[in-house]
Formats: C-alpha cells, structure tokens, sequence
C-alpha cells in the first residue's frame, strides 16, 4: 500500500494514511466519507448529500450541518 489516503468501504468503514488508521468521527461523518468515494470521480452537489445523508432534517438545518 501508498502512502496515500486509502478508504475501505466495504463492510466496517476503514480510513487509512499509508499504513496508519485515521479516526473517523461520528456517525454522520462516517457516513460521508463512505458516500464520497463511492462517488469517485464525479461532483456530488450539496443538494444530492442532504438526500442520501440529511433528509430527515428541515433544509436549513441540513445546508449548515454539512458546511460544519
């Protein structure tokens, strides 16, 4: 393995510099950084992160978590 960044999404969420594990946060966060390279190579607007992660918040709420 690279030194570079290295995410297992298949089954338990795993991130990795090189050969070291970085922490992930929490369940939200966790659930981004699996969503994201899932997506890799492709924009993922704000719009389609709020559905697939944030639909059950009001749209306001849900625009400021995601910037946070």
């Amino acid at each position: 393995m690279g030194t570079g960044l290295w995410f297992t999404i298949l089954g338990r969420l795993e991130v990795r510099c090189g050969s070291t594990p970085v922490p992930v946060g929490g369940h939200r966060e966790r659930a981004l950084l699996g969503l994201l390279p899932y997506h890799a190579n492709r924009v993922v607007c704000h719009d389609q992160l709020i559905d697939e992660l944030l639909a059950d918040q009001p749209t306001g709420q849900a625009r400021r978590m995601l910037r946070t």
